[in-house]
């Protein structure tokens, strides 16, 4: 065999590999993409089922939160937990509309957007609160995914 041919033999080689692997790549992405999806479904399953009887139901989301973003997302929400125990009210909410926007690196954005309903048990008076938010979905070292920002739409 000539040193030429054995070259074409190993750019080849070489060509198929690199094919064979974006494929793979592009297989990949798109199961990351629908993992990262079921986060976002998950967390806000669990906002919408927030109750003043369970002080625990407030941290169900945690979970599928990065720790620095538990923390701000408590902080941000404090207001709202605070109203729903004064008023023992329950939150129910509707099956979320969730849209793929964009991946870059371990990161994908969806929108999100949903309704909750907030019923006072106290008053019996309820409101309908629309939600919008651009998520954030960061894959961790791990492979696992956690939502590491939310922020509604610009």
């Amino acid at each position: 065999m000539t040193l030429k041919r054995l070259g074409i033999i190993l750019l080849t080689i070489f060509t198929l590999m690199i094919v064979g692997c974006a494929k793979q790549s592009a297989e990949d992405i798109q199961k990351d993409k629908q993992a990262a999806e079921e986060v976002v479904r998950a967390f806000e399953g669990t906002q919408a089922s927030v109750t003043y009887s369970d002080p625990g139901s407030f941290e169900k989301g945690d979970p599928y939160l990065t720790a620095d973003y538990a923390k701000k997302y408590h902080e941000m929400r404090a207001g709202m937990k605070q109203f729903i125990i004064d008023s023992q009210a329950v939150v129910t909410g509707t099956e979320p509309k969730i849209k793929f926007i964009k991946h870059s690196g371990k990161d994908f954005q969806y929108s999100l957007s949903s309704n909750r309903t907030i019923t006072s048990e106290l008053t019996k008076d309820s409101a309908i609160s629309q939600i919008e938010y651009v998520v954030t979905v960061t894959k961790q070292k791990d492979g696992s995914f956690l939502i590491s920002n939310m922020e509604e739409p610009k």
